[in-house]
């Protein structure tokens, strides 16, 4: 038997402790501590390429719709020239200048078959006017997102004669003939009469011309001609080897007129347009005044006053061929505000159009909110026609359009308070 261990300090004998005789056991399993990356969940694992793989799609295809991608090619397989590239809006615009100017140019290289248009120069659709040495001037719309081919043609020509209509005897009996009209410009239009100009020439002593350059794939091109002393005309014509073109015009007398500006607004710049006879423009002199040729006799179209800094406008003018007093005054703009509501219940016509004639646009057009609530501005002072339309369904389901006026007598700096328009 043991002896007792005795304790050196006391003197007294002590027991040996079970922590002292027996060693620590060691577990048979002992867990380890894991990292942040190994407790993530499997399913986690599974989706993240997933996730990543879609957010890479959709990356890319955001991206790829918006640019606009040009291929030329040749019909002969050669590499395309080097090529001077346009962008214009692709929307007719009735109260701007036409031809009208590009918002965009690019360039080509010689050996290169493709360009790249950003965001930026496509946002949505446009109009590309393209030209280069050996090739027909030609136009194509390009949409945002999409790859367009352009096979180059060409160059082509149209002969023509330019002349006045008369009457004449001719074997006693009084027929119709033309007088040449020299010095006329003719301009070959691609897209219309509101389209992009892509050749231009003027009428000799015979009243003929020669437009040369435009591609030879067009299927029709527009000719417009403009002459002193005569309407403005115009002709679309299919493109047809060997045949002469006749454009016929009207004599007529130019109108004139002066323009009021405030003080601060420069004369440079600014032009008179007659609106839906696109060409028909006049410069202002330094003192205001203007003279405008080629509107036909038989009509009065509004004069608008284009290239003002926003916040000015002008009450609606119309003029006649041959008016000598046509008189214009720019002014500061009054903002209208009110309510659409419906005539005989008063209840409000949320999404209705509200607009007015007036302004060096032709009028301006906003849309009411859910509330009939809207803010309309372009408004002289003095008399204005303020105008409402809302189409609304019935109870059989049929589609109908409900329509109101009001007439309102705006004073300058005043506010006019909220203005109702009630339409039936």
């Amino acid at each position: 038997m043991t002896d007792p261990v005795s304790n050196p300090v006391s003197g007294q004998s002590a027991a040996p402790s079970l922590a002292t005789t027996l060693a620590p056991r060691r577990p048979r399993y002992q867990q380890k501590s894991r990292s942040f990356w190994q407790r993530v969940p499997l399913s986690v694992w599974t989706l993240l390429p997933i996730t990543f793989a879609s957010i890479g799609w959709f990356s890319f295809q955001a991206w790829k719709s918006s640019r606009s991608v040009v291929v030329f090619l040749r019909a002969d397989g050669g590499a395309p020239p080097q090529l001077e590239l346009q962008l214009f809006r692709e929307q007719l615009s009735f109260a701007s200048p036409s031809p009208p100017s590009p918002y965009a140019i690019r360039r080509l290289e010689s050996g290169e078959d493709s360009i790249v248009f950003g965001p930026k120069e496509v946002d949505g659709s446009a109009v590309l006017r393209y030209s280069g040495t050996g090739v027909g001037v030609g136009y194509a719309t390009i949409t945002r997102g999409k790859e367009h081919e352009i096979t180059l043609a060409q160059p082509a020509a149209a002969d023509g004669r330019v002349g006045t209509t008369s009457g004449i005897f001719a074997m006693g009996l009084r027929t119709l003939g033309m007088e040449a009209v020299a010095g006329a410009r003719v301009i070959g239009m691609g897209g219309g009469e509101h389209g992009v100009a892509l050749c231009e020439t003027v009428t000799d002593a015979e009243g003929r011309f020669r437009l040369e350059g435009f591609a030879a794939d067009l299927p029709s091109i527009g000719i417009r001609v403009l002459a002193k002393g005569c309407a403005l005309a115009f002709s679309n014509q299919f493109v047809e080897p060997g045949v002469s073109v006749v454009v016929p015009m009207l004599p007529t007398k130019p109108l004139r007129g002066r323009v009021t500006l405030p003080i601060g607004i420069e004369v440079s710049g600014l032009r008179v347009l007659a609106k839906g006879l696109p060409g028909v423009e006049a410069k202002l002199a330094a003192d205001g005044s203007f003279e405008m040729d080629h509107v036909p006799p038989n009509l009065e179209p509004r004069l608008l006053v284009h290239g003002l800094p926003a916040g000015f406008t002008h009450a609606q003018a119309n003029a006649h061929a041959g008016q000598v007093d046509v008189a214009i005054a720019v002014v500061a703009d009054v903002e209208v505000r009110g309510r659409v509501v419906e005539l005989l219940r008063q209840l409000p016509m949320g999404g209705a159009m509200v607009w007015h004639d007036c302004g060096p646009a032709g009028g301006v057009k906003v849309q009411a909110d859910s509330d009939g609530r809207f803010s309309i501005r372009g408004a002289p002072p003095g008399d204005v026609l303020l105008r409402a339309q809302c189409a609304i369904k019935t109870e059989d389901g049929e589609k109908e359009t409900l329509s109101g006026e009001r007439k309102l007598v705006l004073e300058d700096g005043k506010d006019p308070g909220e203005v109702v328009v009630r339409i039936n």
